[in-house]
């Protein structure tokens, strides 16, 4: 019974380990809110993600200066570009905090007398060692999807 035990132990340690490297990966949300800032600073005035419902609104009545240019940064399509670069650079950045496949294989032999619990997980070493560079050159590129994104 405590090969059983181990085992489970094992796969359970296995999930855990998968489910807090998918938890450092960022939300599109933490991606977007350095430019956010930046963006409201320079305009003096946050700029919040409106909806087609909240720009109808907005185009139905007079039209200000502040209203303006939240309108123009709503459509704006070098916007859109920016921020779809920005999450692309979020991906290759969540890649880059991976370490490769991972094979599991388990195989339980069951008898009259002894049972055998085997539990096998193999990872290549390369990607271990060119964990350190991929994720310097994905933050490179997030930096650099921020600023074109800010810019």
């Amino acid at each position: 019974m405590t090969g059983s035990l181990a085992m489970l132990r094992t796969a359970a340690l296995l999930l855990g380990s998968g489910l807090v490297l998918a938890s450092c990966v960022p939300s599109s949300h933490e991606l977007r809110a350095p430019v956010d800032r930046l963006v409201a600073e320079r305009l003096g005035a946050p700029t919040p993600a409106l909806s087609d419902a909240q720009l109808d609104a907005m185009l139905a009545q007079p039209i200000d200066s502040q209203a303006a240019v939240k309108i123009a940064l709503a459509r704006s399509p070098r916007l859109r570009e920016a921020f779809d670069q920005l999450d692309v650079a979020g991906g290759d950045l969540a890649a880059a905090l991976g370490l490769g496949p991972l094979s599991v294989d388990a195989k339980a032999r069951l008898g009259l007398g002894a049972d055998e619990y085997e539990l096998d997980a193999i990872q290549s070493l390369l990607p271990l060692l060119l964990a350190p560079s991929r994720r310097a050159a994905a933050h490179a590129e997030l930096a650099a999807a921020r600023a074109a994104a800010a810019a």
